[in-house]
């Protein structure tokens, strides 16, 4: 592990073009969700739509943090 992270550190631009992909991958997952969403809730009433896209925000978080947790349980 010693010489895994001293890798890191000598050679710090692979590691950050990968960090910079997945922050690039993450934010296109993203908008992806935000269009998707925005699409569902588009025939709705106004009311009824904040509701619900408040609530599938809110799944959205919960179903993000339990995929960042799990990995770490196993």
């Amino acid at each position: 592990m010693y010489a895994q992270l001293q890798d890191i550190v000598d050679h710090p631009l692979p590691s950050l073009a990968v960090v910079g992909n997945l922050i690039i991958i993450e934010s296109l997952l993203s908008v992806d969700n935000a269009a998707v969403l925005a699409t569902l809730v588009g025939d709705l009433p106004a009311s009824s739509a904040s509701r619900r896209c408040a609530t599938a925000f809110l799944g959205l978080i919960c179903f993000a943090g339990c995929a960042w947790c799990l990995p770490r349980t196993w």
